[in-house]
């Protein structure tokens, strides 16, 4: 049987297998479609930002920012970071009982290759840098 033969045979049965609300929904492999084009800026907040090849934000992330979830009584992201905060608050005090760190949760959610590598000192060489 020729490959292509087979090939096609497979991705009509596939076609025929995803039905949604007698809709057929047609998925391409990710490694034949092409990536999709890079808008010019990207909008976080109130900034926009150049959108680069290394850009790796979906909108579905953008719609949580500026949402502050971490900072809403009673979330769990709103726990845990209070959980921590108290876990460090009290093992690392000075000698009269204040915390040696603040809490800054207000910061902004873009960061640039200096703040992300940079400053942690992290190698030119190392794996974390490679795309």
């Amino acid at each position: 049987m020729d490959k292509s033969v087979s090939a096609f045979s497979m991705v009509s049965s596939a076609i025929r297998a995803i039905r949604l609300s007698s809709t057929v929904q047609l998925r391409a492999l990710s490694t034949t479609r092409p990536p999709p084009p890079l808008r010019e800026d990207l909008v976080c907040g109130d900034r926009a930002f150049d959108r680069d090849a290394w850009t790796n934000v979906t909108p579905r992330v953008l719609s949580y920012v500026g949402r502050d979830l971490h900072r809403s009584r009673g979330h769990p992201l709103w726990m845990v970071k209070e959980r921590v905060a108290r876990h460090f608050h009290s093992a690392f005090q000075t000698n009269r009982g204040y915390p040696v760190f603040s809490v800054h949760d207000s910061l902004s959610p873009v960061v640039t290759l200096q703040q992300n590598y940079d400053s942690l000192l992290v190698p030119k060489d190392h794996p974390s840098r490679k795309k």
